[in-house]
């Protein structure tokens, strides 16, 4: 199996941390390790690497020197250049195919079958990716019907060279971006370039969406389920994990729900105690109730949805109810004024139409009125009664589901997460927040609609 991987002097211990996983899930298989360095690689890190020669199952290590100043162009206008490298190592690979693995992945199990899966006649495999509002028009990639996450990247070596891509990337022109001072993302100038990606699934590259707040998710239907439940934590860990945003070891807090794993698997390398600083400032503890996303209606609905879903033909009725309750609230108001005119007046109720006429007197109408209040309230307490009922009924389905789907996450939790919260917080999260979160969904959307008809 050959893998390659990038390393510089500011990814070094996220990258060292993947090889390891690597090593360590996939000693069934020989590994022929290729590692991309930066030439200002540190020799005390360089010493480190070889310390890879020792896993019973790496076979080979080599690396790769790139000199990338024949990037210049390119790094000028493109983010994150070190993933870059992917053009260029099919060149030095001895072999048909190789996987590369990018910054910041966690590999947590054999990856034999992905390895050696059937190409199709594509030269490369990779995960589709979900943030679209990354796509620029420059390069007409909101047309492309798969965006392709390149962070992971199974190549068929002799396609990827005959397509002549790393020439392309080399002889692109991007002068037009210059000129507007306009910066891509390695992603995009991926996808400018290579035009024959299969898609895999998600569980080769879940890289959560969990550090961003504009979150636009294109993609397709079997990708959003899969990633949805490696999100939820309802089925076992990915096969790879990407971690995206503020990383386990920096200033900014990583949040990421598979971080304690990550951090099991640095526990089991040699640069661990240079690490342990990190942990404490890394641990997964829950927040305050009241997150920075408690009052974006939009996004709460969002993930509510998939609850209220199953039950929107009751939660429809609830609404229409609401209406006539709403409305009948003005009733006793809008009996007043025939109140005021005809029994306090005095006067009698004359009423015409086609020969008949009509005629009731004050003492009457001291009667009808009463009765009619009486009569509307009472179908105001049967609608109240049904609007209750259907608000009661669909609330409890849906903090049932809820709790049922956060019961499965919490049995699968890492044991770290329940040394770092107490059995009091996670018991109260679990008995109060769900039956919150459906009661503000339904019911109070219903109490809003009754009171504006009223």
């Amino acid at each position: 199996m050959n893998v390659a991987f990038v390393i510089n002097n500011d990814i070094f211990e996220m990258t060292y941390i993947s090889i390891h996983s690597l090593l360590k899930e996939n000693s069934d298989s020989k590994i022929n390790l290729y590692i991309a360095i930066d030439e200002n690689l540190s020799k005390i890190k360089l010493s480190l690497l070889n310390k890879f020669k020792n896993y019973s199952n790496c076979k080979e290590l080599n690396y790769i020197h790139v000199n990338m100043s024949k990037y210049k162009n390119i790094t000028d206008v493109v983010s994150f250049s070190e993933l870059l490298y992917q053009f260029e190592i099919p060149r030095h690979i001895n072999g048909d195919r190789v996987l590369f693995i990018g910054m910041y992945a966690l590999i947590t199990s054999d990856l034999k079958e992905f390895y050696n899966m059937d190409l199709e006649g594509n030269s490369c495999a990779a995960s589709e990716f979900i943030y679209s509002d990354w796509v620029k028009v420059n390069y007409n990639l909101e047309n492309r019907k798969h965006i392709y996450n390149n962070s992971v990247l199974l190549i068929d070596t002799k396609k990827w060279n005959e397509n002549e891509y790393l020439k392309k990337l080399c002889t692109k022109n991007f002068e037009y971006l210059k000129e507007n001072d306009i910066k891509l993302t390695a992603l995009e100038c991926f996808n400018s370039i290579v035009t024959d990606c299969k898609i895999v699934d998600c569980k080769y590259c879940y890289t959560e969406n969990w550090y961003r707040n504009d979150i636009s998710i294109k993609a397709s239907k079997e990708f959003i389920v899969s990633y949805k439940k490696y999100a939820m934590h309802l089925v076992e860990p990915p096969s790879i994990i990407v971690f995206i945003g503020p990383k386990p070891i920096g200033e900014e807090q990583c949040k990421h729900s598979y971080l304690n794993l990550w951090w099991n698997y640095a526990s089991q390398t040699s640069i661990y105690k240079d690490l342990k600083e990190y942990r404490n400032s890394s641990k997964y503890k829950l927040q305050a109730t009241s997150a920075q996303n408690s009052f974006k209606y939009a996004w709460l609905l969002s993930r509510i949805w998939p609850y209220i879903k199953p039950y929107w033909f009751r939660i429809l009725l609830g609404f229409l109810i609401a209406i006539p309750l709403g409305l009948l609230d003005g009733v006793t108001a809008f009996a007043l004024k025939p109140y005021m005119d005809y029994v306090i007046g005095g006067k009698a109720l004359e009423y015409s139409w086609n020969g008949l006429n009509l005629s009731i007197s004050s003492i009457q109408m001291a009667w009808l009125l009463p009765i009619g209040v009486i009569a509307f309230a009472a179908i105001q307490g049967v609608l109240r009664y049904l609007n209750g009922y259907f608000s009661t009924w669909t609330s409890q389905r849906i903090t049932n589901d809820v709790k049922f789907d956060l019961f499965k996450r919490l049995i699968h939790m890492h044991p770290q997460f329940f040394d770092d919260n107490s059995s009091g917080i996670v018991i109260s999260r679990y008995m109060g927040d769900p039956g919150t979160a459906s009661a503000g969904i339904v019911d109070n959307v219903k109490t809003i609609t009754t009171s504006l008809c009223g």
